[in-house]
Order: structure tokens, then sequence, then C-alpha cells
């Protein structure tokens, strides 16, 4: 299987809407956000994407999504978005990744916002931990 990773450049996201907006339906379920927003911050270049890339099937497999900040004199891109089928497939994906921040967004380091089970997968790429989010709903 050839999956590739393909960034989306902020002028062809709209038109590759019906590949990505199901997934970002499915953050949007699962994370109790409005899934409009969601899409918004995407096609307002609030949040860059990319895909993980299917060649023999034509299909994407997972969506990436990235948000860049500055700390201090650094860029960094904040992983807020991993999501997929088949991680096991993609998940080498995230060399490339880092390349292309590196190479092409001139980042300097990557911060992933993730849940739990993402922890021991990015771990096992080179990511550390170094904070924890700690929530609490109030009612």
């Amino acid at each position: 299987m050839a999956v590739h990773l393909v960034p989306l450049p902020p002028n062809a996201v709209a038109a590759a809407a019906p590949l990505w907006t199901p997934f970002v339906a499915r953050i949007a379920t699962r994370d109790g956000a409005d899934v409009g927003v969601l899409i918004n911050n995407v096609i307002g270049n609030q949040v860059s994407i990319a895909l993980a890339w299917d060649e023999e099937q034509q299909r994407a497999l997972a969506l990436l999504g990235m948000r860049f900040v500055l700390k201090g004199d650094k860029r960094i891109s904040e992983l807020i978005w991993l999501t997929g089928e088949g991680r096991e497939i993609w998940t080498p994906l995230l060399a490339d990744l880092e390349t292309y921040l590196r190479e092409h967004e001139a980042c300097d380091g990557i911060t992933a916002i993730c849940r739990p089970g993402w922890s021991k997968t990015l771990t096992e790429h080179g990511y550390r931990t170094t904070h924890y989010v700690v929530e609490k709903e109030l009612t």
C-alpha cells in the first residue's frame, strides 16, 4: 500500500473539502464541538491540514490538523488533530510531516495535543510527554 502525506495549501482546502470534512465531522462528534466552527477554522486558515493519502485506493485514510504558534523566537507546530483509520499504516508518515514542517513551514518543533491513546504511539516516534491536561466538567 502506497500512502503519502499530502499537506493541503490554503488555496486547495475548499476544493478538497469532500476529502477532509468527514474527518472533521467525526472530530466534532467525538469532542462535542461545532462542526461548522471546525470547518471554518480550516477554511479561514486558523488550522492547516494534511491528509494521509492512499494512492492505490485514491482516498484519504487520515487527517492531521495543525496550528502554528510562536514560543519565544521558535515557531512551533501544534498537532491538534490526528484521526483516521488504519493508524499503523500512516503513523510512519510522522517523519514526513516533521520534514515538511521543518523545510516548508520553518518550524523549530512540534507539540502534539492529543488524546491519551496517542501518547504511546507518539512516544514510539521520539516524542516525549512534557505536560498533562487535566479536565473537570462544571455542572
